[in-house]
């Protein structure tokens, strides 16, 4: 399982995203043969990670915002959670790496 992420962070809770910014992670991961995921971090919240198929469409392209992600999205950890059990792992020592930059997960 392979994972095709296109990061984001922001100081306000609103982020645009242009038709062709998504064509282009969508053209990344079905070449590569990845899940397409947003990653969005927002100021003092956190990160929240949110398949494209999920955000909304605008006239001139789509905007993911914190209320959106809040209800949509997932954290860190609960999509390492989901790629760890995928390779019987609980996910929680790959968290742990990540988090404290560890390499003794």
């Amino acid at each position: 399982r392979y994972l095709a992420i296109e990061c984001k962070v922001i100081s306000n809770t609103n982020k645009f995203f242009s038709e062709e910014e998504i064509k282009q992670l969508l053209e990344f991961s079905d070449k590569f043969g990845a899940e397409p995921w947003i990653a969005i971090k927002f100021d003092y919240i956190g990160w929240y990670f949110l398949q494209p198929k999920g955000i909304n469409k605008t006239k001139k392209g789509y905007s993911i915002t914190l209320d959106l992600a809040k209800e949509k999205g997932i954290q860190l950890k609960e999509l390492l959670k989901c790629y760890a059990i995928a390779y019987g792992s609980d996910g929680e020592n790959i968290y742990r790496t990540i988090a404290t930059g560890s390499g003794n997960g």
